[in-house]
């Protein structure tokens, strides 16, 4: 797989670039619930023996997330039918 992508997991979201089927270069997990986000780089190194699969050939390489910094996102904007909801529920309350 080469090109750029997006993985949605259930506490995280990783928005990267992956070649040859590897994650690399410049990307971010995404934590919603938290309104953060880490942003980095994938290298891609050597492998460690203990990383190694039997499919592997002798000279494997991994990809290796080197975080560079956390960063506070903004929550996503309420589009206008909610504002309506939310106005809706909130006059009703106040006149009882």
């Amino acid at each position: 797989m080469d090109g750029s992508g997006e993985v949605v997991n259930e506490k995280y979201r990783f928005i990267g670039t992956w070649r040859k089927g590897k994650l690399f270069g410049k990307g971010k997990y995404v934590f919603d619930k938290l309104i953060c986000q880490q942003v980095g780089d994938y290298l891609i190194l050597p492998g460690q023996p203990e990383e190694k699969r039997k499919e592997d050939g002798d000279d494997f390489q991994v990809s290796r997330w080197r975080a560079v910094g956390i960063e506070k996102t903004m929550a996503d904007e309420p589009d206008e039918t909610e504002v309506q909801s939310w106005n809706k529920t909130l006059f009703a309350s106040s006149k009882t």
